[in-house]
């Protein structure tokens, strides 16, 4: 089993539905996610195997006055002790698009 705590990054943000869903799939077609989940409040993705990572595990939750957002290496995947910045590109990319559709960061 294992322990620990999920940190997500906290986006002070207040956005419609349909912001979060455009905001969510112009991540998705610019890094190539895989959603296996997906409601209005919700989306779990995988991010792709690549030279840099063996892919990862991104949840974003829209909150009614935030988002909050979480990658990680994916633990379905073979164990890696680092992304090679791609958690950090996966929600830094997010966060961009989310400010230029909503026109508030």
């Amino acid at each position: 089993m294992i322990a620990g705590i999920i940190k997500f990054k906290r986006i002070e943000i207040t956005v419609n539905p349909e912001i979060f869903k455009k905001a969510v799939q112009k991540t998705t077609i610019e890094l190539r996610w895989e959603i296996t989940l997906t409601t209005n409040k919700m989306v779990v993705a995988k991010g792709p195997f690549s030279w840099a990572s063996w892919g990862e595990l991104i949840t974003i939750i829209r909150e009614k006055d935030a988002i909050l957002i979480n990658s990680i290496c994916d633990p379905d995947n073979r164990p890696s002790v680092t992304s090679f910045g791609q958690n950090k590109i996966n929600k830094k990319t997010f966060e961009q698009q989310l400010g230029k559709l909503s026109g508030s960061l």
